[in-house]
């Protein structure tokens, strides 16, 4: 973690463009824990205009990052560089992005928070309004959140205010939802192999 705490914008890690978002590469946090670099195991992923945001996990360790990637603007630039990381967060497994704010599933924490990615402050946790269990799925919905729970079977829209405006029960082992188009919502019933239209 103070490695995490530490590390200096200029010492990002290198994501190689061909391969950036599926296969091991530099990962400069935990070179103390491993003496080759881990693999890095990516969950979920944004792109908003020229940056793609992720949910990534550390080998087996469920340290977990939020990072920021700058795709590369030309075909003759090798590299795009990692821009932006929050490495608060134990195996997390989605990100989802509006103007500065991001919300992260932080799964292992049982919990679902916005930062505000200009102070990497948390202005939003899901933990003060409910009790989740494995939320690993959320994305902005209204003045509130969608949020995916695997384990508690359900998934739940909340605002900010921590009202609860719905929750869908009756899954199994939901993995994600999401809006497609303002009153319906698509979800991935994993354990049922199903896909559900509500």
């Amino acid at each position: 973690v103070l490695e995490m705490i530490n590390l200096k914008k200029q010492e990002y890690p290198v994501i190689y463009v061909n391969n950036y978002l599926t296969a091991p590469h530099f990962y400069p946090y935990n070179k103390s824990l491993h003496k080759t670099p881990p693999i890095l195991t990516v969950h979920g992923i944004e792109k908003i205009d020229n940056k793609i945001y992720y949910a990534a996990s550390v080998g087996a360790t469920g340290l977990s990052y939020i990072g920021e990637i700058e795709i590369k603007k030309t075909p003759t630039e090798k590299v795009s560089k990692v821009t932006w990381v929050y490495p608060y967060v134990l195996f997390a497994h989605s990100v989802s992005v509006q103007g500065n704010e991001i919300l992260i599933s932080d799964t292992k924490n049982q919990r679902v928070i916005v930062i505000n990615k200009n102070t990497n402050e948390i202005i939003w946790d899901s933990s003060k309004y409910i009790s989740l269990a494995y939320p690993n799925n959320a994305e902005f919905y209204n003045n509130g959140f969608l949020i995916t729970d695997r384990d508690l079977n359900k998934v739940i829209a909340i605002t900010r205010s921590g009202s609860l405006l719905f929750e869908i029960t009756g899954l199994s082992q939901p993995h994600a939802a999401h809006f497609i188009d303002s009153d319906r919502i698509i979800i991935a019933d994993s354990n049922l192999s199903l896909i559900h239209i509500w």
